[in-house]
């Protein structure tokens, strides 16, 4: 076998490893600056983010184990800047914004739809906390 035809092969292998760690909610996509960005986006119903002049997003799937209603709550000191926590459905329609103004929020889901977390900053400084049951 060619070298070619084996970079190919690693390549395509990659790409699919790739497509199911981030269908799978392990992949986390980051375009963001920031002088500092601490925080854990993998935890089960949470995550938990200190930051310091932040611009950009950070995106994951987040998968729901029942299809019922969630309350998101949204907790956090913002001191500069703006932050939007969205969650977008399938077709990356908005169906949830959450603000430091507007805290908290119901969405009903279905277990078998991926779903996506999407933090969106500008040029914000702070920490902010997420939580859903």
């Amino acid at each position: 076998m060619s070298e070619f035809m084996i970079l190919v092969i690693v390549f395509i292998s990659m790409l699919v490893l790739f497509y199911f760690l981030w269908v799978n909610g392990y992949m986390i996509l980051n375009a963001k600056r920031a002088l500092l960005f601490v925080g854990s986006l993998r935890g089960k119903n949470k995550c938990e983010v200190s930051f310091s002049s932040c611009s950009g997003y950070v995106k994951k799937v987040i998968k729901f184990n029942e299809s019922r209603e969630y309350t998101f709550k949204l907790d956090g000191d913002i001191s500069k800047g703006s932050i939007h926590v969205i969650v977008e459905n399938k077709n990356k329609e908005t169906i949830l914004d959450l603000t430091p103004e507007i805290k908290t929020g119901m969405l009903t889901v279905d277990e078998k739809c991926r779903y996506y977390l999407m933090l969106k900053f500008e040029k914000a400084d702070g920490k902010i906390k997420l939580q859903w049951d």
